[in-house]
């Protein structure tokens, strides 16, 4: 009965959010600009912080400091958003010298600042919905029946899950999805907040395509700072996926995730995955 309870819980939120998308999408229709891509991304993001909100606040009856939205945001933020930076810069850095990806141009004018700052606020509006919606409601309730790894993995199999139907999508694109909803799982745990996953996946998103590459299959910034061009194969670079399709980012995901375990080993140690759970409430 408890399963029951907490799957309806987790049912009613992704409904009310997908309900919200398609609510708010119609209101704001006759406003929007033609760039559906970008500006169809914050009624959905919105819908999805709002129902995790709305359940959260109704349901569990908690406030929302337990989801890790705890007041001063901005230290965890800033360094989540350096980290997130620095894996995407390592990765293209490494791949530079090879003969697979080229740099084609630099460019700094008054389109390309305008075009990543529209770019920014996509990207900030999509690491704030999916990191609420997923590490903060999902990932805290089933942490507290599952464990801390047994809480993390399903969360991330349900993170890679919503990435199924982004243009380009393989085998190898969606388990590194599953790998970064591990890294940023873990993160959440370690931080013991929001703030520093959701810098994390904001400049992870944000520098790709401000580097020209796509963005798990998906572009927003149309004059980005540095025009790439990626020459093969997919299975290193990730293609038209972007570099989250390649094993390069495979093997800087699973280096950030071992970094973060071994800063706090106790909470991440493996006693089976209900040894930490919680009674539901």
């Amino acid at each position: 009965m408890e399963w029951l309870k907490l799957l309806g819980k987790l049912i009613l939120t992704f409904g009310l959010a997908m309900t919200g998308t398609l609510l708010i999408s119609l209101l704001l229709s006759p406003w929007v600009p033609e760039e559906p891509l970008l500006w169809s991304i914050f009624p959905q993001e919105a819908a999805f912080i709002g129902a995790s909100f709305l359940t959260w606040i109704a349901l569990e009856k908690r406030p929302l400091e337990d989801m890790g939205l705890i007041a001063a945001p901005f230290r965890s933020f800033a360094i989540g958003s350096g980290i997130g930076m620095m894996m995407i810069g390592t990765v293209f850095l490494l791949l530079w010298p090879s003969p697979y990806l080229e740099v084609i141009a630099v460019r700094w004018d008054a389109a390309v600042l305008l075009s990543v700052l529209s770019a920014a606020f996509g990207y900030l509006a999509v690491a704030a919905g999916e990191e609420i919606f997923t590490r903060g409601y999902v990932q805290t309730l089933l942490v507290e029946r599952l464990g801390t790894w047994g809480g993390i993995i399903a969360t991330s199999l349900l993170f890679s899950f919503l990435h199924l139907f982004n243009p380009h999508t393989s085998l190898l694109p969606m388990f590194n999805l599953f790998l970064a909803g591990i890294l940023l799982g873990v993160i959440k745990e370690t931080a013991g907040n929001l703030w520093m996953p959701i810098g994390l996946h904001f400049t992870w998103n944000l520098t790709q395509d401000a580097l020209s590459l796509p963005v798990s299959g998906l572009r927003l910034t149309p004059a980005p700072l540095v025009e790439a061009a990626e020459s093969g194969p997919d299975w290193l670079t990730g293609g038209p996926f972007g570099l989250e399709g390649g094993v390069a980012v495979t093997l800087i995901l699973l280096l950030g995730i071992l970094w973060f375990v071994k800063r706090d080993p106790e909470r991440f140690r493996i006693k089976g995955f209900f040894s930490a759970a919680k009674p539901l409430r």
